[in-house]
């Protein structure tokens, strides 16, 4: 929002700060950057681990020409792995 000459703008003022971290090395320096940051607005730091995700290993037949998906045995859902 642009103030008008003359016009203050609102403040933000956050209540919280989320902080991903995987406790790596550059996870750590934005761990207390995030910090800092609550410290200075007077926010709640929320700390909150994400865990590296690896999508499942689907294996694959060989393809010699084109694919008829409708003959192809796949999975419909995740549920189905």
């Amino acid at each position: 929002m642009k103030a008008d000459k003359g016009e203050r703008m609102e403040t933000f003022q956050p209540k919280f700060i989320l902080c991903p971290t995987d406790f790596s090395g550059p996870a750590t320096l934005a761990l207390h950057y995030g910090r800092h940051l609550a410290d200075c607005f007077g926010a709640r730091l929320v700390v909150l681990y994400a865990y590296p995700f690896s999508p499942p290993y689907l294996p694959l037949q060989p393809c010699h020409g084109k694919i008829d998906f409708k003959k192809q045995n796949l999975p419909c859902s995740w549920k189905d792995l």
